[in-house]
């Protein structure tokens, strides 16, 4: 990764995806879904987006296996794997709600290397390269400078598959709507943890993700300067099981907020 820098390249692949799948918007309906998983609906756009990716990427890096959503490909035990989700935000995608994306990151063995976040509908393409900043349509983004709760806005994912936490979930989310200017809930993992990135939430928390719903955000707000980790502050878990996004003047102060709700699982 040292040599050239891939970003250009899997740009462009997710581009074209991303050309195809706002195509298809045109004409996607509700039903064109099914759902693969209780509350997790996929469609035929997600199972050909994924296709394309996988085609494009295999040839950047042939040797590299893939963990991907719809299940494309192989993973690779030792080395590198790319990490993608076709089409972060199925259901807003079905209902015809504009707020989707695409997600690809490359991670060698366990250590997240590049992300690429592109949101279709707003043609706005994250991107970064560890230890070489993070960007929007070519533009460095860096998180927000916002200093307190009370002046902040934060991002959350409603809990659609496990609801074990669901009662501390709930009573974290009653103290932010006390304690801050707002909660949205967006609908993509991917783009919550950009907007964060870009400054224009100053935190985002969920649980009950997958890796291909957070590993290129990741990359992207770490670029960006935020603090990332999971609820138990380990700085080094992207399995999705749990995350928080924040800025690091507010970091701290939320994780006791989630210590204080969460307390039985930290």
């Amino acid at each position: 990764m040292k040599k050239k820098s891939l970003l250009p390249e899997i740009n462009k692949i997710v581009i074209a995806a991303g050309k195809y799948i706002r195509k298809e918007s045109k004409h996607i309906r509700p039903n064109d879904g099914k759902d693969k998983a209780y509350h997790d609906p996929v469609s035929f756009v997600d199972h050909r987006a994924e296709e394309l990716l996988v085609n494009g990427l295999s040839s950047l890096l042939p040797d590299a296996g893939f963990i991907a959503e719809e299940g494309t490909g192989e993973r690779n035990p030792d080395g590198y794997n790319w990490i993608i989700d076709p089409l972060d935000g199925t259901l807003n995608f079905l209902h015809g709600i504009p707020m989707y994306s695409i997600s690809v990151a490359l991670a060698e063995n366990e250590h997240l290397l590049s992300g690429v976040v592109y949101e279709i509908t707003r043609n706005e393409i994250f991107y970064a390269e560890r230890g070489t900043g993070a960007y929007c349509n070519g533009k460095a983004i860096r998180h927000s400078n916002i200093l307190t709760m009370e002046n902040s806005l934060f991002a959350t994912g409603f809990p659609f598959r496990d609801y074990s936490r669901i009662n501390q979930y709930l009573s974290l989310l009653q103290l932010m709507m006390n304690e801050t200017k707002g909660i949205r809930r967006m609908g993509s993992a991917a783009v919550d943890l950009c907007y964060t990135a870009a400054g224009r939430f100053e935190g985002y928390f969920e649980y009950g993700l997958k890796p291909w719903d957070i590993a290129a955000g990741i990359v992207i707000a770490r670029e960006a300067k935020c603090i990332i980790s999971d609820f138990q502050e380990n700085e080094n878990n992207w399995s999705g099981e749990d995350i928080l996004a924040v800025n690091p003047y507010l970091y701290h102060e939320f994780v006791n907020f989630v210590h204080k709700h969460f307390k039985k699982y930290v």
